[in-house]
């Protein structure tokens, strides 16, 4: 799969980036990487650089993965959800589908232009 995890420790924020097409399978199977690797480090600070990132799925998975797969890895409505927005378009209406979709469920998320952005809002909690 196409995408690399590493934790700040200082900022205790997780930190994916994701590259390249990705389908429903690889969707599911990064998001789950990331909340093990959350689990892991003990960290409720998410930061995804998407910016190289197209996805090939539909808004049926986005919310299958926010409504299924967060809850099975206990997943605190205390976490903290930061994107960096997809150069692609139609990936870009996906995360923004995905943000509005974390926040009706409790979790806090929100689109930034680049990661750097993303990791100071993470760092103001």
């Amino acid at each position: 799969m196409n995408w690399k995890i590493e934790f700040f420790e200082d900022e205790a924020v997780l930190k994916m980036t994701v590259k390249g097409i990705f389908n429903t399978e690889a969707t599911i199977k990064a998001n789950e990487a990331q909340l093990v690797a959350g689990k892991k480090y003990n960290s409720s600070k998410f930061l995804v650089d998407s910016s190289l990132l197209v996805l090939d799925i539909n808004r049926s998975v986005v919310f299958e993965i926010i409504s299924n797969l967060y809850p099975s890895h206990d997943i605190s409505s205390s976490s903290y959800f930061a994107m960096v927005k997809p150069k692609d378009s139609q990936s870009e209406a996906l995360v923004t589908f995905y943000i509005m979709a974390m926040e009706r469920m409790g979790w806090t998320a929100k689109m930034f232009p680049n990661s750097k952005k993303a990791l100071d809002w993470l760092c103001e909690f």
